[in-house]
């Protein structure tokens, strides 16, 4: 896989007329990507981290966190353990189409 922006998507952002569509967008693209790196403190992030858990992506590919601030030699930063819940929504085998 490569990273990929949707800003590349030929004419994809004149279709979306509020910013928060783009931002709905953004949401959907990243609980459903193989691997989602959030920051810590942001609401954008713990959406997507709960969505995440609720499509049943595993913990592992969800749970990093960049730091706020981070020391070399310190644990790396991950996201609180309710973010992830095992608890699956009826999203879960929407993910599957």
């Amino acid at each position: 896989g490569g990273v990929h922006f949707l800003s590349d998507a030929s004419g994809a952002l004149r279709e979306l007329q509020h910013p928060g569509q783009q931002a709905a967008v953004d949401m959907w693209i990243a609980a459903r990507a193989d691997s989602f790196i959030g920051t810590q403190e942001s609401r954008f992030t713990a959406h997507i981290q709960l969505e995440r858990g609720w499509l049943g992506q595993p913990r592992a590919s969800t749970e990093r966190e960049f730091c706020k601030s981070w020391v070399e030699g310190s644990t790396l930063c991950m996201a609180p353990g309710y973010r992830h819940t095992a608890r699956r929504g009826s999203q879960h085998d929407a993910m599957r189409l």
